[in-house]
């Protein structure tokens, strides 16, 4: 099956076929805490679990983080993990933080309230709860590249976004966040938009 290269105009498209609604290791192994939003056989959708997911932004909002001894990456629009946690730099004081598995779940809920003591001190920075303002879905499979330039431009070539590539950009004209990440793709949007995406997204999938 050759790759598929959503900006190669004469590459030709994988051939995901119909939906069989099976789970395959490869392509669910990685969201297997999720709400299954769709599977088949080369595309999967999932709804991640909340969690304690918040935001940091402001004035002195990387050092905070960094004295908790939480990892940040290096540049904006990039992100690292550690552990089962996640740091997304969104800007330069401005980051995401979120949690796969509980182990790491627990870090990110204690973090979350070394912060809050810590914020007293530093009225510069916020904290922004994000476990019910924006929702994650995952999307893993051999399709996940196709159906993402379906409804985004981006350019998702390994060699322009790699693993820990973080773009903020519109997708089917809903702002999201789209991280890349090994098992696939990450993408947060606000709750209000959630139910449309993911719609989209299916509508779009069973015509591939």
């Amino acid at each position: 099956m050759k790759k598929f290269d959503p900006l190669d105009p004469l590459g030709a498209p994988v051939a995901c076929g119909p939906a069989h609604l099976q789970n395959t290791d490869g392509v669910n192994a990685s969201a297997a805490d999720g709400r299954e939003v769709l599977a088949t056989t080369e595309l999967a959708i999932w709804e991640m679990p909340p969690g304690s997911r918040f935001g940091l932004k402001g004035e002195g909002a990387g050092a905070l983080l960094e004295e908790g001894g939480i990892p940040l990456p290096n540049e904006i629009n990039q992100a690292v993990v550690a552990d089962g946690l996640t740091v997304l730099r969104l800007g330069s004081e401005e980051f995401l933080l979120d949690a796969d598995g509980a182990v790491a779940e627990h870090a990110l809920s204690t973090h979350r309230e070394r912060l809050v003591t810590c914020l007293q001190a530093h009225p510069s920075c916020l904290l922004l709860p994000r476990e019910t303002s924006h929702i994650r879905l995952r999307i893993t499979g051999a399709c996940a590249p196709m159906l993402l330039a379906r409804v985004a431009q981006v350019d998702l070539r390994p060699s322009s976004s790699p693993p820990g590539k973080v773009l903020q950009t519109l997708m089917a004209h809903v702002v999201v966040v789209l991280r890349v990440c090994d098992a696939g793709f990450d993408i947060y949007v606000e709750a209000s938009f959630a139910d449309y995406l993911s719609d989209t997204l299916k509508t779009i999938a069973a015509a591939l």
